[in-house]
């Protein structure tokens, strides 16, 4: 995502085209989704999810959320040149990637202005992703009294190679002041890797589905609501942003958001997710999505695009069941 609050536009949905794609969701059945993931030692492990609920979700945030989005990364530069819809895109792989020069020049002026914010927080929660931990570090660095915790549901939804992570016991060893407990296992990972047979999105690493992204967002405010302080300052990530508040946060942006502001699935994944198939329907979105992005410079415009066209597909393709 670009830090360029000049190129950040708008993309106006039909509200009653998103209301008639809502209503048709809610009048599904629930679908229990069965999904296996494979473990390091080779055994597995399988989870089984509602991917569609017929009621709308209410849960919501019980305390006062400083949510920070991370620092610019060296992902968030290659993305920048190489963009993710275009047919030809591949991933680097750059596993659990870290802040780059400009990423850290931005959470160190994101310092100033977070300290200005109130109220201050009563404790400092990070995903575990190396980036988020990073612009913890710089963004509360004066900070020296206030506890910090890793958070595993608030890490990022797997797109890259760059949304995987390093196991707890590495991640303790390198970030002593942070309370990684959260983290049930030393050397499991954390993070999704999906079944061994599963489809790999971008070609390296399986795409966390959005059922279980969406999960993990309810998990996320029910862990917050269970905790005794009153205000939480969040570092995660754009995914995570997105699904609580429905806006696309630019690196290093900071709001704070009172009780009851903060939604899971206020930003719908489930109208991208055409975007991501690998269908025709879905080629045609990336190729739409891209050559809008070439034209225009805008990251934030393309992902408004790929909501917007998503959206008309998925209304489509509602309409006939």
């Amino acid at each position: 995502m670009t830090t360029d609050a000049s190129r950040r536009k708008s993309i106006i949905i039909l509200s009653s085209e998103l209301d008639n794609f809502n209503r048709r969701r809610q009048r599904r059945r629930p679908i229990i989704c069965q999904r296996t993931e494979r473990r390091r030692d080779g055994r597995t492990r399988t989870t089984r999810t509602a991917a569609v609920t017929a009621t709308k979700n209410n849960k919501t945030n019980e305390k006062t959320v400083i949510l920070v989005r991370h620092g610019k990364t060296e992902m968030n530069e290659y993305l920048a040149s190489n963009h993710w819809a275009d047919e030809k895109f591949k991933d680097p792989l750059l596993y659990d990637t870290k802040l780059s020069k400009a990423g850290i020049a931005g959470a160190q002026l994101a310092q100033v202005h977070v300290e200005k914010l109130e109220p201050k927080p009563e404790v400092i929660v990070s995903s575990p992703l190396s980036r988020a931990i990073a612009t913890a570090k710089l963004v509360f660095e004066h900070d020296k009294e206030t506890p910090r915790v890793a958070c595993v549901h608030a890490r990022e939804r797997v797109f890259h190679a760059s949304d995987h992570g390093k196991p707890r016991k590495e991640l303790e060893e390198v970030h002593k002041d942070f309370d990684f407990s959260h983290i049930p296992d030393l050397h499991e990972p954390w993070w999704y890797v999906g079944s061994e047979n599963e489809k790999k999105t971008f070609g390296e690493v399986s795409l966390e589905p959005v059922d279980v992204f969406e999960q993990r967002m309810d998990d996320l405010i029910d862990w917050i609501n269970n905790r005794d302080e009153d205000v939480v300052a969040l570092v995660a990530h754009w995914g995570v942003c997105f699904s609580l508040t429905g806006e696309q946060f630019e690196n290093c942006e900071a709001r704070v958001f009172e009780p009851g502001t903060l939604k899971p699935k206020t930003g719908d994944f489930q109208r991208v997710e055409v975007a991501l198939e690998d269908s025709a329907k879905g080629k045609a979105v990336r190729t739409f999505v891209f050559l809008t992005n070439e034209i225009t410079g805008s990251v934030p415009l393309s992902v408004g695009l790929a909501l917007g066209v998503s959206l008309g597909f998925a209304s489509a393709i509602a309409s006939k069941f």
